[in-house]
């Protein structure tokens, strides 16, 4: 049985996709052309070269003809080797005085639509829309790119540079720094629709910006505050994150303190104020102050939903001057992103660089962050939710895609069951060898561990055998394969697991004149992806909903135990899960349940021969809060993430079950099959060898190409100067000191054509982001 959530977030480009098409000169066509007549050259020249073997027996006389051969040049029609030979020459000119016009049409072609990329990105990153983007993502490459835009810069760097940014921003459904709107959707039956999204296509896209400022400012206001108001007793006061308390003993490494009944009871039940504990153990609380063990604590909860406003709260009664500077600090920042959410670009631009410096010079370390494509490094970050009217998932045309859905999401829990399994014979090793007892506290076994390097979570084994059997009914050099959800179920019978699991899979609608819309399964991720950040732009009630109905799946999750979310920090601006209905454990994070459903990691004990923690109320089991997390694979429920592909294979066809597409036909490329990629050094080298790539695995034009060593797949034309000059590039980049580069070449599905969201005559890529529990009854 499979239950989806009734609300959807739908996540679309911040550009319209027609943007990363760049104007055509037919150099791809020819490319192709040129491709096929040097095969065919090769042939005939094997076929020259072994004549002429048999007709001249001088070496010398036969190596200049052999070199006129490798250089595809004309031969000498008069010759003493008879007519065969000559008829062969004859048609070896025409073959070579056709190859050498088509490469000078080649060769014009390819400039002049290099040409015409350099315009079009030129324009497009002089567009407000892009250069605020840019801008938000990266303040130095947006730098480069105005100065490309106005032509006081050219060559390949910049325009690859560009283009990247256009990938990204045009064809990923990026919910970062308002480069692509979100919306809540309805999951709900729409009387008289056949199409599974449903929307008013005279609504605008885009509605209101929501501005706030990043995380990490957040967190460092609050930490400079508190340094300067340690000395107030009415601060909220917390033990360092290290220090565990146990039947009142204080332990921070090899130290081990006696705490007075009292005390340790208050520091049990959460943040203490020192004005508040009983006068006998404020000296006690004092001399742990003095040691830097009881710290002032004014962040907020790691998940929480409002940080800054949380942050103005608890500065709200603070004493002295200390405590009115910092009010009116915060204050300065709630302000200056409300005067943000309308102020237009590129004043706005000025605004956040002012906003900027002023946080530094308070002590805010805003240099201090990452740096890429990928790294948003700005002290706010901005999101755009859509506009659109009625925007709703048809539940009446979904039902048709339910037993396919259920299926292969059961077929990625066996994977996440695969995966918890070895993860589990990890850590037992693991646990063994490190001496510790069966059972002990979950803040010592982290400890024990925490010089250990985390194991890759991978299946082994047994998940290899898993995507064997989807080899056997999907084999490679086969284009597309349908399958029935119940031939899916026999071929997987005996390893789909019954245990109930929760997750969050991304959905991708094929908009399809004349018959019903098809779906594409994208990304599987854990847990409840639909509660996360987002949900701070609803109202209350609207949390409230969707936290009711995540509190009984929580209860079918939980099984006999009780279920808890592991709360880590944060170390994103935004994005993060919120906790499950439930129980909170921290492990360096601050959650934002109350006090009495929070345990601090000393609190759970886990035990190696069962595999599962406790408490003193009784087990627990965690929540899919993390993909990455072995503990959390380890004693946990099953966590579904991934995979991309169902294995390493050559190709990967394209596979249906009914109509929804499971996997997307796929390639992955050798190092063999990338040296002449790797060494292109021009955008018309780089064509040609993507074009015979094309002619000999049967690429696509349109596809996501994910290089190894990035972290991220990257859209191209493969019948694009500019985009594969790119690719050139980016494979090169990683091809020295990092082992044999490899390249998965995935198909763009749903085509150009087929993208349902459209808008104004504008189509956008997008994905329906759901949250379905399957299984428990």
């Amino acid at each position: 049985m499979m239950r989806l959530l009734d609300r959807f977030v739908l996540r679309g480009a911040g550009f319209e996709f027609d943007d990363a098409r760049l104007p055509g000169t037919g150099a791809g066509s020819l490319a192709a052309r040129l491709a096929a007549l040097d095969v065919e050259a090769d042939c005939f020249a094997a076929l020259l070269v072994a004549e002429l073997a048999g007709l001249e027996p001088d070496r010398a006389a036969r190596r200049p003809v052999k070199r006129a051969v490798r250089r595809r040049e004309p031969l000498p029609t008069s010759t003493p080797y008879g007519p065969l030979w000559s008829d062969l020459t004859t048609a070896w000119n025409a073959l070579a005085e056709q190859r050498s016009a088509l490469r000078a049409r080649y060769a014009d072609a390819v400039d002049a639509e290099i040409a015409a990329a350099d315009a079009h990105l030129r324009s497009w990153c002089a567009r407000p829309g892009v250069a605020e983007a840019l801008w938000s993502s990266h303040p130095g490459p947006a730098d480069l790119l105005r100065r490309y835009a106005q032509h006081a810069v050219s060559g390949g760097q910049p325009r690859r540079l560009a283009l990247r940014y256009l990938q990204r921003f045009a064809t990923k459904n990026e919910t970062a720094s308002f480069f692509g709107p979100f919306q809540f959707g309805d999951v709900t039956a729409v009387a008289g629709a056949r199409a599974l999204l449903v929307f008013d296509p005279e609504s605008p896209r885009l509605s209101e910006r929501v501005t706030a400022p990043a995380r990490f400012v957040v967190d460092e206001l609050a930490d400079l505050a508190a340094a300067e108001l340690g000395g107030d007793p009415t601060v909220p006061m917390r033990p360092h994150p290290l220090a565990r308390l146990h039947d009142g003993v204080l332990r921070i490494g090899d130290r081990r303190i006696a705490l007075p009944a009292a005390l340790a009871g208050a520091l049990a039940d959460g943040p203490v104020r020192l004005a508040a504990l009983p006068e006998a153990v404020r000296p006690a609380a004092g001399r742990l102050v003095n040691a830097g063990i009881l710290r002032a604590d004014l962040r907020p909860p790691t998940t929480s939903l409002r940080p800054l406003a949380e942050l103005a709260g608890r500065l709200t009664g603070r004493p002295g001057a200390a405590g009115e500077r910092w009010r009116d600090r915060v204050g300065q920042v709630r302000d200056g992103i409300a005067a943000l959410q309308t102020e237009p670009w590129p004043a706005r631009r000025d605004t956040i660089a002012k906003l900027g410096e002023t946080v530094k010079s308070w002590g805010v370390r805003v240099d201090d962050r990452p740096t890429g494509l990928y790294a948003d490094r700005s002290v706010v970050y901005d999101e755009c939710r859509g506009g659109l009217r009625g925007l709703a998932l048809n539940a009446d045309a979904f039902a048709a895609h339910i037993p396919a859905v259920e299926v292969v999401l059961r077929v990625h829990a066996a994977h996440a069951a695969a995966v918890r399994a070895r993860t589990r014979l990890w850590l037992a090793a693991e646990w063994t060898r490190l001496g510790l007892p069966d059972r002990v506290n979950l803040a010592d076994l982290l400890a024990a561990l925490g010089e250990q390097p985390v194991p890759v979570l991978e299946p082994g084994p047994a998940g290899r055998a898993l995507w064997d059997r989807l080899a056997a009914l999907a084999p490679a050099g086969t284009t597309e394969v349908r399958l029935t959800a119940d031939a899916v179920y026999r071929a997987f019978a005996g390893v789909l697991p019954d245990e109930p699991f929760l997750c969050s899979p991304d959905f991708l609608v094929r908009r399809r004149p004349g018959m019903a819309d098809g779906l594409v399964l994208g990304e599987v991720h854990h847990g409840s992806q639909v509660w996360c950040w987002l949900a701070a732009t609803l109202d209350q009630h609207e949390r409230d909903a969707i936290r009711q109905r995540l509190t009984g799946w929580a209860d079918l999750l939980r099984g006999d135990a009780r279920l808890a979310t592991l709360v880590e920090p944060r170390f994103t601006g935004k994005t993060f899960t919120i906790e499950l209905p439930g129980l909170a454990i921290e492990r360096m994070g601050r959650s934002a349940l109350p006090a009495h459903l929070v345990r601090a990691l000393h609190e759970v004990t886990a035990d190696r021969t069962t595999m599962r923690l406790s408490d003193a109320q009784g087990p627990l089991v965690l929540a899919p809060s993390s993909p990455v997390d072995p503990i959390v694979s380890a004693f946990g429920g099953l966590v579904l993430w991934g995979p991309r592909s169902p294995g390493a294979a050559a190709h990967q066809p394209r596979v249906l079950v009914d109509d929804l597409v499971w996997w997307r036909e796929s390639w992955r490329l050798s190092a063999e099959d990338l040296d002449a990629l790797v060494t292109a050094r021009t955008p018309a080298e780089a064509l040609y060898v993507v074009a015979r790539l094309r002619a000999d695995l049967g690429l696509p034009r349109y596809a996501y190409v994910r290089v190894s060593g990035e972290p991220k797949p990257v859209f191209a034309d493969l019948t694009s100067a500019a985009y594969c000059d790119m690719l050139s590039r980016l494979v090169a980049k990683h091809a020295p000191g990092v082992g044999a580069p490899l390249a998965d070449v995935t198909e763009t599905l749903p085509e150009p054509v087929e993208l349902a969201l459209s808008c104004a005559e504008r189509r956008y890529t997008s994905e329906l982001r759901t949250t379905v529990l399957v299984g428990g009854g």
